[in-house]
């Protein structure tokens, strides 16, 4: 069998963990000390950009796997994609929210909502709307302000899909 064929049969055990190890990384545990170091925020981006990729490719064995562009954002093309019928994206929205609420970086804040978009698109509009849309909106401004990028202009999951 080939590696994708391989890790879809784990991803819900391969997810949970891979957000539980982000979460540690956001967390400002006093046996870490600060986690402002470099090197935690390359490895906090890797890890939330790794369960993005994750999620999207949960029930799409059809789509091809592309690396992350240059600048570090996930290629367009991967974030558009149709609902899910798995619940790892509902697993996985409400801890990056909590990863989001902390006193996260920038890199690390962009990373976490486009992680936060990607289980937004997977559960698809009803879903999303029912259970996270408020949540996200106002942790999404809260973090926009600490990170001094000004009020949101527009609300980002107006472009989910019906599903």
């Amino acid at each position: 069998r080939r590696l994708r064929g391989t890790l879809g049969d784990y991803l819900q055990l391969l997810v949970p963990a891979l957000v539980k190890l982000a979460d540690a990384l956001t967390d400002p545990a006093p046996t870490v000390g600060t986690t402002n170091y470099p090197g935690f925020t390359r490895l906090t981006i890797a890890m939330i950009q790794t369960i993005s990729v994750l999620l999207i490719t949960a029930d799409a064995s059809s789509l091809p796997l592309t690396s992350v562009s240059s600048a570090g954002r996930l290629p367009r093309a991967m974030v558009a994609v149709s609902p899910s019928s798995s619940s790892l994206p509902a697993r996985a929205a409400q801890p990056l929210m909590r990863m989001l609420s902390r006193n996260v970086g920038r890199d690390v804040g962009f990373a976490l909502i486009e992680a936060i978009c990607v289980c937004a698109k997977r559960l698809g509009k009803v879903r999303w709307m029912s259970f996270f849309h408020l949540t996200a909106i106002d942790v999404i401004t809260r973090w926009q302000d600490r990170a001094g990028l000004g009020p949101v202009v527009e609300d980002p999951t107006q472009s989910i899909g019906d599903g």
